[in-house]
């Protein structure tokens, strides 16, 4: 049973755990410091909802009537997972339209009729812990994989000897040593961009992805595991990000969708027709994936005499994940600001002052917003900018001098220098180094190289080989280190990759 209750919380809850293990407890039980915390306190789980009753069994669900979940301003726990320092952002929404539009549900879930609750996010440093559905001053619920589980609060008060307990025995099973020491566990999402061929018949780029799961505990690598599609971890959870084709009047396209791993049947859009105001064959391209946007790059194609394909239309756009189907491109200054925006017309003016007096004349003269990517370079992820020529087929792309925000990229260093890598992998094309800074992740024209990282250099041999498809490239590298190691591991396993093998 502990295995499931296992899965139950780290397939679903990406982030759950936001320790720090530099905090300290006292043994007393103290009382919440922040009176404005909407669920500070002791709390009990007293019953359960099942929604989704292939997940998990009522004899499963039972497990969790008398787990504890405690609040304040320095932790945050439930069972057996941790939060330090959190903070607690809350909205007032009417309950059946949250229901509806979150988990397709049209039926009550909580044992009382209510109109409007409270949604409280619990977080850390922008790390999900969970939400709670704060349906009376004493009661709330929480969704976990399939069913929700409903508490009572039991006292303003929250016990530290139980906290203590609760920290002590994490720290444990994620390996921390002492204050001085812990096991290295890292772990990367390598999501992957390569060009279908076998079914690209009119020319027009038919591009599919895949994941991959490298891991290493102090230096030595696990078995790497591949999931089709872009595996992404969020705030909120893993999310699955990939393309489909439709058709309509023969015409093709091929878009791009997302939603939460589980909330598949509510959130993947099954119309399969394409819109009737579409004139062109058209295609999106991921380009990157971050934990909030995606950039791509969208082309209309028209067929042309010989039975070839022209482009009639070429841009960039960065697409929100939560809504990537239906929304907008954003503008750079949505992300960047306006500092953003003035380098990217700085830019542009600088680029278009290079160009020859019939180019700059048949040319954007200014670029649009919208008109940006993020696209991967000497070990990087960089900002482009777009201008396009007046046909609209063709275009010239230049840089844009502004690192990008965390919005878009979380974690993007090399503790090895690029010179150091190619000096060792002359052929290297792209490299990701870890947090830990134990790992590595060299990419060359057909294989991915691992190898791992001692005093600053890389090791004399890589420790594993994995073949790429042709013209395959990284569109997403997301890192793990410590528990989140496993924590991701687990969700991935429930996804059922399969492994690979050099």
């Amino acid at each position: 049973m502990k295995k499931y209750l296992a899965l139950l919380l780290l397939s679903t809850m990406l982030f759950s755990s936001c320790l720090s293990y530099s905090s300290g407890t006292t043994s007393k039980v103290v009382p919440p410091q922040n009176k404005l915390i909407p669920i500070a306190g002791k709390w009990t789980a007293f019953d359960y909802n099942i929604i989704d009753a292939t997940a998990f069994s009522s004899k499963d669900m039972e497990e969790w009537v008398g787990k504890i979940a405690q609040f304040n301003d320095d932790i945050g726990v439930f069972d057996e997972d941790i939060c330090m320092n959190p903070s607690y952002k809350v909205k007032n929404v009417y309950l059946k339209d949250y229901l509806a539009n979150e988990y397709n549900l049209k039926e009550n879930i909580l044992d009382e009729n209510v109109d409007k609750v409270q949604i409280v996010t619990v977080t850390s440093k922008d790390r999900f812990f969970y939400e709670f559905i704060k349906y009376t001053d004493d009661k709330m619920a929480v969704y976990i994989d399939g069913a929700f589980i409903l508490l009572k609060k039991v006292s303003d008060d929250i016990d530290v000897d139980y906290n203590k307990k609760v920290v002590d025995n994490y720290k444990k099973k994620m390996g921390v040593k002492s204050d001085h020491g812990k096991l290295l566990k890292s772990g990367i999402l390598i999501g992957l961009r390569y060009d279908d061929k076998t079914n690209n018949k009119d020319g027009i780029p038919n591009y599919k992805y895949r994941t991959l799961w490298v891991s290493a505990n102090n230096k030595e690598f696990n078995s790497v595991y591949e999931i089709n599609n872009i595996f992404l971890p969020r705030k909120s959870g893993f999310w699955m990000v990939g393309t489909k084709n439709t058709e309509n009047n023969n015409l093709k396209a091929q878009s791009i969708y997302s939603y939460p791993v589980d909330k598949e049947t509510k959130i993947m859009n099954k119309n399969n027709k394409i819109n009737a105001s579409n004139t062109y064959n058209s295609s999106r391209t991921i380009l990157c994936v971050g934990n909030d946007y995606v950039s791509t790059e969208y082309k209309e194609y028209e067929m042309n005499k010989n039975g070839g394909t022209d482009i009639k239309k070429a841009v960039y756009e960065v697409l929100p994940i939560d809504d990537v189907e239906n929304a907008k491109a954003v503008k750079i200054s949505d992300i960047a600001g306006e500092n953003g925006k003035k380098v990217l017309m700085d830019e542009a003016g600088v680029f278009r002052t290079s160009l020859n007096k019939d180019r700059k004349s048949n040319i954007d003269t200014v670029p649009l917003e919208e008109n940006f990517a993020i696209v991967r370079r000497n070990g990087h992820w960089v900002m482009v900018g777009r201008l396009n020529f007046i046909d609209g087929s063709s275009y010239e792309d230049f840089n844009i001098r502004y690192v990008p925000p965390s919005r878009l990229i979380n974690y993007d260093e090399l503790s090895i220098p690029w010179n150091s890598i190619k000096a060792k992998v002359p052929d290297v094309i792209d490299a990701y180094t870890s947090p830990n800074k134990d790992i590595a992740v060299v990419i060359t024209d057909s294989t991915i190289l691992l190898y791992t990282i001692n005093n600053n250099e890389l090791s004399d041999r890589p420790q594993k080989k994995i073949k790429l498809k042709q013209g395959e490239s990284v569109v997403m590298a997301e890192w793990a280190t410590g528990g989140y190691v496993e924590k991701w591991d687990k969700s991935l396993l429930k996804n059922k990759p399969h492994e690979i093998s050099e």
